[in-house]
C-alpha cells in the first residue's frame, strides 16, 4: 500500500466546531449556483434537544473530519429517536449533513 494522510474525526462540542459545521458547505458549494444555504439558527437547532423534540428520547451526534493540517474536509452527523428505533424489525437511525 502507499503512503496515506491521517485524517482525524472531531465531535463537534464547542462554538468553534458548530461554526466549522455550519460554514463547511458554503466552501463546498461556493459554485452551486442552485445551492442554497440553510439559517445557521435552523440548522443549530435541529442539534438543540431543548428545541428538538424528536431528541427527547433519542440522541443526535455531529462530526467535522479534518485532514492533518486543521483543514476543514467534511462533516456528518448521526441520530436515533425512539420512533426510528421501534419503526424497524431492527434499531434503526439514520445520518445527515453528509458533505
Amino acid at each position: 500500500m502507499g503512503s496515506h494522510s491521517n485524517f482525524f474525526l472531531i465531535e463537534v462540542n464547542d462554538y468553534k466546531q458548530i461554526r466549522e459545521f455550519n460554514e463547511f458547505p458554503v466552501r463546498l458549494y461556493k459554485n452551486d449556483r442552485k445551492w442554497c444555504r440553510p439559517l445557521d439558527s435552523s440548522v443549530n437547532e435541529i442539534f438543540d434537544t431543548g428545541k428538538n423534540k424528536q431528541l427527547k428520547k433519542g440522541e443526535i451526534i455531529r462530526w467535522i473530519l479534518k485532514d492533518a493540517d486543521g483543514c476543514c474536509l467534511g462533516r456528518i452527523a448521526a441520530f436515533y429517536t425512539e420512533h426510528s428505533f421501534s419503526q424497524h424489525d431492527i434499531p434503526t437511525g439514520g445520518v445527515g449533513f453528509f458533505d
